[in-house]
């Protein structure tokens, strides 16, 4: 299999802790314990020795979606194009698959993969956030799995730290325990605001 035993191993255990937690979504008023003090490892996929896909020419603007945390930028797994992968952090570097699209107006917005033509969506159980059809509407007749509420519109293309806060869910994107490896899982999580819940747009030269 091409997920590593270490997502294997964390995922149960993790998923089970984040659904109970999951009641709490949109709360700010304090920190989960996961970003106070870190578990004995990180939930990460191995990536395997493929060739990296190599930004292609297409319709822009794109940017890079950088946590403030690790200043590592998120991307689905090993570059893949395939509907249900995970997304992960990775050191940023010219990868189509880490760039996106920031679709939409005012501070909702959709963000469109352009390696693999998919969208960023929150999870209808669970918390690891996938790529998706743009479309997707499964467990969510309002079509608000794909949207991100970013935290404030001028600091976002301003290239300043923001918070993207899930429409379908109410919790937040956030780099799983506030680690700086590459391939830590990105998931959705009550928001509480801290650096691994802080991303920055970082517009890609030449789109």
């Amino acid at each position: 299999m091409r997920k590593s035993l270490t997502l294997l191993a964390a995922s149960t255990a993790f998923a089970a802790a984040a659904v109970g937690a999951a009641g709490a979504a949109g709360a700010t008023s304090a920190a989960p314990s996961h970003s106070a003090a870190k578990p004995a490892a990180a939930p990460t996929v191995a990536r395997a020795a493929t060739a990296a896909s190599a930004a292609k020419a297409g319709p822009g603007p794109f940017y890079w979606i950088v946590n403030v945390n690790s200043g590592k930028a998120v991307m689905p797994y090993n570059e893949s194009k395939a509907v249900g992968e995970l997304m992960v952090q990775r050191t940023k570097g010219n990868l189509g698959a880490q760039h996106w699209r920031i679709l939409g107006s005012g501070t909702t917005r959709v963000l469109w993969n352009r390696n693999s033509h998919l969208c960023l969506l929150a999870p209808t159980n669970g918390t690891f956030l996938t790529q998706q059809y743009c479309n997707d509407t499964l467990g969510d007749s309002f079509g608000n799995r794909p949207k991100w509420q970013s935290s404030n519109y001028d600091a976002m293309w301003a290239g300043n730290p923001i918070t993207w806060r899930s429409v379908f869910s109410g919790q937040c994107m956030d780099v799983y325990g506030a680690y700086t490896t590459d391939n830590t899982i990105v998931q959705q999580w009550p928001c509480h605001g801290l650096p691994n819940q802080q991303f920055q747009l970082q517009y890609v030269p030449g789109t």
